[in-house]
């Protein structure tokens, strides 16, 4: 039969030795979900194995002699217990979390009377969570049950954690010059991913100050082959996709995308443009800035009307009554001449 394994006050000393059977260390077994956790950096903390298992074989109360677990993962990585302390079904069990550093987490009973049971166990450890700062890299985390000091059963999760995909862009802000052509944005930009070798997509948007009916963005030469574009006028966005392209093609394709602003009186305001590369773990993005300069186009006088004939002796005629003035740039004119500059005759 089973005793609890400790003295409450008013019990015999001769209790307070109760020796763990070897068959009762043989019965309680730890065992990890198959396959991997997965956590994507900077993310929200996931649950280490939230089907984590804990059993005993039903004759000897093993898990009830669980002192505590001990979780631990690697330095820079965070384990926690959200869940505050726990009552087990005994009422005089309290299940609380402990840690000597981030990556060390400990499950203790609180003054252990009667134990707690494996199913209790095994919802507890299935809220233990997992963060890290450190990107690509795959971990074991060991779980162990502990009485008084003797190992009673492990088990190990793998963790793989990624990062999101970057794009850093060494020349953050770039000039666009009214009627220059394309204007290649970033010829410089680097991309890179920790969570695969290959990207799903990429894009470039004009997020801010973004004027539809004459700014676009578009591919220049690259050498990538397999991949497509489209641009999307209402949106300002240049989605660029290809299957199975790596991170140096993307990155080749994002150097070679281009502006171009076709009005002869262009808003000024500074553009915001931004990068974005897609993979399995997310997506990564960086902004750049993009100053439009106006250019101060000279007005236009066009006349359409011929030859005007005055004979001596009339009266004054009209030199050109077809005459068009326009400014692309303004609406208004400071002032305006009419000048004989051949032939002229004073008096």
């Amino acid at each position: 039969m089973w005793f609890p394994r400790r003295v409450v006050s008013g019990l015999l000393v001769a209790l307070a030795m109760v020796v763990l059977p070897s068959s009762a260390l043989a019965a309680i077994t730890f065992t990890a979900s198959a396959g991997t956790t997965s956590y994507t950096v900077g993310g929200a903390a996931v649950a280490v194995d939230p089907a984590f298992g804990v059993a005993d074989d039903g004759q000897h109360p093993s898990a009830r002699w669980i002192d505590y677990v001990t979780i631990q993962a690697s330095v820079g990585d965070t384990l926690a217990y959200p869940a505050g302390s726990y009552v087990c079904s005994s009422g005089m069990d309290v299940i609380r979390a402990s840690s000597a550093t981030s990556h060390q987490l400990t499950l203790e009973i609180v003054s252990p009377v009667n134990g707690c049971t494996a199913a209790e166990w095994q919802s507890r450890l299935r809220l233990v969570t997992f963060s890290t700062s450190t990107a690509g890299v795959a971990r074991a985390v060991q779980f162990r049950a502990v009485n008084s000091g003797t190992t009673l059963a492990t088990a190990s999760k793998t963790v793989d954690s990624s990062g999101l995909p970057t794009v850093a862009l060494p020349t953050p802000s770039v000039t666009y010059t009214e009627d220059s052509g394309h204007l290649t944005l970033a010829p410089n930009v680097a991309v890179s991913s920790s969570y695969s070798s290959t990207l799903w997509s990429a894009s470039v948007q004009i997020t801010g100050n973004y004027s539809a009916a004459d700014d676009g963005l578009s591919l220049g030469t690259h050498n990538v082959s397999g991949i497509s574009s489209s641009f999307n006028a209402s949106t300002g966005t240049l989605t660029i996709s290809g299957i199975g392209k790596t991170v140096s093609e993307y990155q080749a394709v994002l150097r070679a995308v281009r502006f171009r602003n076709t009005s002869q009186n262009p808003s000024t305001s500074t553009r915001t443009v931004r990068f974005s590369v897609q993979d399995g773990a997310g997506t990564g993005s960086a902004d750049l800035s993009l100053a439009v300069t106006a250019v101060n186009d000279l007005p236009f006088v066009g006349t359409f009307m011929g030859t005007a004939t005055f004979t001596e002796g009339g009266g004054p005629v009209v030199v050109n009554s077809g005459v068009q003035v326009t400014d692309p740039d303004s609406a208004t004119l400071w002032s305006g001449t009419v000048s004989i500059t051949g032939n002229f005759v004073s008096g």
